[in-house]
């Protein structure tokens, strides 16, 4: 029985997470993907909420720059992100402080490069940030932001990006 017929199948993109509470109200998040047949980790950290820091996160994750990263697909408007976020500050290994007080939101951080599953594998420093404000309107919320990440990459400060394309590319006859 040949099941399917002579249908072809494949997965493009498959998310696989775990999340754990520890002692003391830790929390262990570890999210991967499994993308053309690897396994690629993207965010493993540790999560605490405190009370003058707000909540502090270690490890690798998003760093706090720009508000398409942090929505779900689910949510996108569009089929596929924009390029430009090719350019952006994706995930990097750190410590973020993240909290908000009435319509205020804010988010920063000090981290190194990113994995080596983006491409970056210099080591340097960056810091990174995000301000928000919540305006309620009677037509809905609106939401107001300005980011800011400078970096340092190395002796030489070259940055070199390679990221993933954001559409399915495809070498045959059948573009899907």
């Amino acid at each position: 029985d040949r099941g399917l017929g002579d249908a072809q199948f494949s997965v493009r993109r498959a998310d696989l997470s775990i999340q754990h509470m520890f002692g003391f109200g830790w929390l262990f998040y570890a999210d991967a993907q499994l993308v053309d047949g690897s396994l690629e980790f993207k965010d493993v950290y540790v999560r605490k909420q405190t009370h003058y820091l707000g909540v502090v996160t270690i490890g690798n994750q998003q760093e706090p720059f720009g508000l398409e990263q942090f929505g779900s697909f689910r949510n996108t408007t569009f089929l596929e992100r924009a390029t430009t976020n090719a350019l952006a500050p994706s995930r990097s290994i750190g410590i973020t402080s993240s909290d908000f007080r009435g319509p205020w939101i804010w988010s920063y951080g000090f981290y190194t490069a990113g994995t080596k599953d983006e491409g970056r594998t210099q080591r340097g420093v960056a810091l990174t940030g995000r301000l928000a404000y919540l305006l309620k309107t009677p037509g809905g919320p609106f939401h107001l932001a300005i980011d800011y990440s400078t970096r340092r990459a190395g002796p030489d400060n070259d940055q070199h990006f390679k990221s993933a394309p954001e559409v399915a590319l495809s070498t045959d006859d059948i573009f899907l």
